[in-house]
C-alpha cells in the first residue's frame, strides 16, 4: 500500500522540492536532521505534559478511527494522538521519519463528525508519509544565511502543493468525499451545520470564479501563503475523488500514471499564482532581502512583545509591514512561535539582531526604528515603559542613534497609517 500512496504525491511538489534540495545544497539538509531529533523530542515532553493523549479507554470511537488509518497506510508509523483545548478548527504533526505525534484542538471534538474528523486525522498523516517535516520554513528563513528571494519563493510554492499532498491521504482514510470537503469548508470557514450540497455548490462555483479571476487579473500576495487557496483545495479532492476512495478497495488496482492529468490541472492554476504573485526583488526595495525582511519583522515582535503580550492593534500592523516588504515567509507561523515561547523570543531577540545588523543598511536600521517607535504610538498613542526601554535596546541592537529624535517628530506629527513611514 505504501507505494501506492507515494503515487499520490502531487507532482508539483515533488518538482518544488527538487528545486529547493538543489538550491539548499545537500549539507545544509543534513545539518538539519540533529535540530529536527531535538525538536522531536521537545515537542513530546511539551505534549505529554500540555496534552491529552487520546486513548481507547478515553475517546474509543475517534482513537478506533485512527487505528484504522494507521493500519491502512500500512508501513511502521508509530504515533501518538493528542487533544489540546483550543476554540480554533486546527489540528498540527511533528515527524522524525515514521515517529510522529498529531495534536488536534478540542473544538474539532466537539463540532466535527467522525467522517470529519478522520479526514483531518488522515491529512496530518499524509506529511508524515510523505515527511514534509523534513523542511521547516520558518527555521530556514531565520537561519543566519537564509535564503535568496527565488529559492524562498518556490519553498512557499512547495508548502502549498504539499497540502494538496496530504489533502488526498486525508480522503484515502476518510473514504467520503463529503466527509473530505465538508471537513475542508469547516476549518476554512469556522461554519458547522451546513448542508453538503450547498456547500460542493459554493465551492464549485468559487472556484470558477478563482479560475476566472486568474485570467483576467494579474498580481496579487498569495504567494506569501503557506496554505493553498481553499476553492483550489477543494477542486483537487473532487477531481481525484473517485481514484482515492477506490484506492482503499484495490490499492493494486491504481495508476499513478492516470493520476498525473488531475494533477497537471491544479499544478497550472498553483503555477499561475506562483509566477504572477511573486516578490519584487528589486533593489530600490526598502528591505528588499529576506534576511533584511527578517531582521526588521524580529525587531517589530520584540517590541511588541515587551509588554508581555502581541495585541490586536499590533498584529495588524505587523500584517500591513509584512506585506507592503513583500516578505516571502509566513507571519502568522513566526508570531505563533514567538507568543508561544515569548520569555525565549523577548531574551534572544535582541543578539539575534546584532548578528544581522552587518546585512542592513543604515537607511534601512532607520526605517526598522521608525517603524517601531510608529507601531508603539499606533497601537496606544503613547510609549509606554516596557515599549521604550524595548525601543532602546532595539537601537543599540542595530547601532542606531537617533531614537530620541524619531519619538519626538513622531510625536508632534504622528504617521498615522504604517505606510506613511515608508515614504519618509
Amino acid at each position: 500500500m505504501r507505494a501506492q500512496l507515494e503515487g499520490l504525491r502531487f507532482s508539483y511538489e515533488r518538482e518544488l522540492l527538487e528545486q529547493i534540495m538543489r538550491s539548499l545544497g545537500p549539507e545544509r539538509v543534513t545539518k538539519r536532521e540533529g535540530v529536527r531529533r531535538a525538536q522531536f523530542h521537545a515537542r513530546k515532553r511539551s505534549l505529554l505534559g500540555n496534552a491529552v493523549r487520546i486513548t481507547a479507554d478515553l475517546l474509543p470511537d475517534v482513537h478506533k478511527r485512527y487505528m484504522e488509518c494507521l493500519e491502512l497506510l500500512g508501513g511502521d508509523l508509530k504515533g501518538d494522538l493528542y487533544v489540546q483545548q483550543s476554540p480554533e478548527y486546527n489540528a498540527s504533526v511533528f515527524a522524525m521519519g515514521d515517529r510522529f505525534d498529531i495534536m488536534i484542538h478540542s473544538a474539532l471534538l466537539r463540532d466535527f463528525t467522525l467522517d470529519e474528523l478522520t479526514f483531518v486525522m488522515g491529512h496530518e498523516l499524509g506529511h508524515v508519509l510523505f515527511d514534509h517535516s523534513s523542511l521547516s520554513i520558518q527555521e530556514v528563513f531565520q537561519e543566519e544565511n537564509g535564503v535568496d528571494a527565488s529559492t524562498a519563493q518556490s519553498m512557499l510554492a512547495w508548502s502549498r502543493a504539499a497540502e494538496v499532498s496530504a489533502d488526498r491521504i486525508g480522503l484515502v482514510c476518510c473514504g467520503k468525499l463529503s466527509g473530505a470537503i465538508s471537513a475542508l469548508f469547516k476549518t476554512s470557514s469556522g461554519i458547522p451545520g451546513i448542508d453538503q450540497t450547498r456547500i460542493t455548490n459554493s465551492l464549485r462555483s468559487q472556484y470558477d470564479e478563482l479560475v476566472a479571476h486568474l485570467d483576467n487579473e494579474g498580481e496579487g500576495h498569495e504567494w506569501v501563503r503557506t496554505h493553498p487557496m481553499v476553492p483550489i483545495r477543494f477542486k483537487a479532492i473532487e477531481l481525484g475523488a473517485l481514484d482515492l476512495v477506490a484506492i482503499r478497495k484495490a490499492p493494486s488496482n491504481f495508476s499513478a500514471r492516470g493520476f498525473r492529468s488531475i494533477d497537471k490541472q491544479i499544478a497550472n492554476i498553483l503555477r499561475k499564482l506562483d509566477e504572477r504573485s511573486g516578490p519584487d526583488t528589486g533593489s530600490s526595495h526598502p528591505l528588499a532581502h529576506p534576511n533584511q525582511q527578517a531582521a526588521a519583522l524580529i525587531g517589530l515582535v520584540y517590541v511588541a512583545l515587551s509588554n508581555g503580550k502581541l495585541s490586536p492593534n499590533e498584529r495588524t500592523v505587523l500584517t500591513d509591514v509584512h506585506m507592503k516588504l513583500s516578505c516571502p515567509f509566513p507571519l502568522s507561523d513566526i508570531l505563533d512561535a514567538a507568543v508561544e515561547n515569548r520569555l525565549k523570543f523577548v531574551s534572544g531577540a535582541p543578539g539575534e539582531l546584532k548578528r544581522r545588523v552587518d546585512k542592513l543598511h543604515p537607511e534601512d536600521v532607520e526605517l526598522v526604528v521608525r517603524l517601531a517607535v510608529a507601531m508603539c504610538l499606533q497601537c496606544s498613542h503613547k510609549i509606554a515603559g516596557a515599549e521604550e526601554l524595548a525601543l532602546e535596546t532595539l537601537s543599540h541592537a542595530l547601532e542606531f542613534t537617533g531614537l530620541h529624535d524619531v519619538i519626538l517628530e513622531y510625536r508632534a506629527n504622528p504617521p498615522g497609517r504604517i505606510q506613511r513611514v515608508f515614504r519618509h
